[in-house]
């Protein structure tokens, strides 16, 4: 990318001689990117808290082990999973939410189930645009389950369904740093020991993945990735809307990847 591009050579006649010329400028000259632009760039990406990978993660859905059919809405719901995104260029991404309340008057915090259809499609495309990666990773309580759903309690389900989402994810990210950014839950907390699963996960997969892997986990409303969890929203309410609503088009947007967590998987306890 930041190579010398050499010059395209053609031929021109001038007064009866054959002179050799660039496309790039007169005789010889190349095309090049001067090593000044190059600096700035660099320094432009670190100063925009180029940091690798990062990826955000929030839950959709319930833990009631059986979905129940409540009007035209599932309660418990039929699905619970995660929506996730795979961020290169993270800024972008989080201008999309940021961006969306500004222009709908939101001084709180943006959700999804509260915009209007035609809205998530679009915002669903904006995702897109700004390079983002979505995946979901989904346990449907009405076909096969996975091994320990019955038995698990439901933070344990949580905490082992989002190690089985990551397994699913890190092998294909190549960046040597990688921040996984979960939407804060007391399901992640243990109160006596203080203990956080999350921030835990990370020396476990660094070790696993061979790379800098660093798990937190952040709240919506205030916290250095709040926008960021906002935008994925939209992310992880794609997956009820295409599983329960049998709507797919803010998915289909976002050019979602969705895998079902079934019979051939098993949760393990935290």
């Amino acid at each position: 990318m930041f190579g010398r591009t050499k010059g395209i050579t053609y031929k021109t006649k001038s007064a009866g001689k054959t002179k050799n010329k660039t496309k790039a400028g007169k005789y010889n000259r190349t095309i090049s990117r001067d090593k000044e632009d190059i600096r700035a760039e660099i320094n432009n990406r670190k100063s925009s808290g180029d940091s690798g990978t990062i990826i955000i993660i929030d839950e959709i859905g319930d833990l009631g082990k059986k979905a129940k059919k409540v009007g035209k809405v599932c309660s418990p719901s039929k699905v619970f999973g995660f929506g996730v995104s795979i961020l290169e260029n993270h800024d972008k991404y989080a201008k999309v939410s940021a961006l969306y309340k500004e222009e709908k008057g939101i001084s709180g915090e943006l959700k999804a189930r509260k915009m209007e259809t035609i809205d998530r499609i679009e915002f669903a495309y904006k995702i897109r645009k700004s390079g983002a990666k979505t995946f979901a990773s989904y346990i449907d309580k009405t076909k096969d389950i996975p091994h320990g759903w019955k038995e698990l309690d439901g933070s344990d389900i949580q905490i082992g369904l989002l190690r089985l989402t990551l397994d699913e994810i890190l092998p294909r990210i190549k960046s040597e740093k990688i921040t996984v950014v979960v939407d804060d839950h007391t399901a992640y907390h243990d109160e006596k020991s203080r203990k956080n699963y999350v921030e835990d996960m990370s020396e476990t997969l660094s070790r696993k993945y061979g790379k800098d892997i660093e798990c937190v986990t952040c709240y919506r409303k205030a916290d250095k990735y709040s926008n960021h969890l906002q935008t994925n929203d939209v992310v992880s309410h794609a997956i009820h809307e295409r599983k329960e609503e049998h709507s797919p088009w803010a998915s289909i947007a976002m050019g979602q990847k969705m895998r079902r967590v079934g019979k051939r998987d098993k949760i393990e306890k935290r």
